[in-house]
């Protein structure tokens, strides 16, 4: 049985800069799941967003 798991929101990057978004990982393999915020032009930005950032997941109740 394979596990697959998306991870909690973190800081990442992509060509258009930093973002805050989670990761979909399963057999070993990782890949952009969703971005939550909009870009951000430094990572020290997006860290210091993150510190305070509160992800209301839609799929609890």
């Amino acid at each position: 049985m394979t596990q697959a798991w998306i991870s909690a929101p973190k800081v990442m990057r992509s060509p258009a800069g930093y973002y805050i978004g989670r990761e979909f990982k399963e057999m070993g393999e990782a890949v952009p799941y969703d971005r939550l915020t909009d870009y951000f032009p430094t990572r020290i930005a997006a860290e210091h967003v993150l510190q305070t950032f509160i992800y209301l997941d839609p799929r609890r109740k």
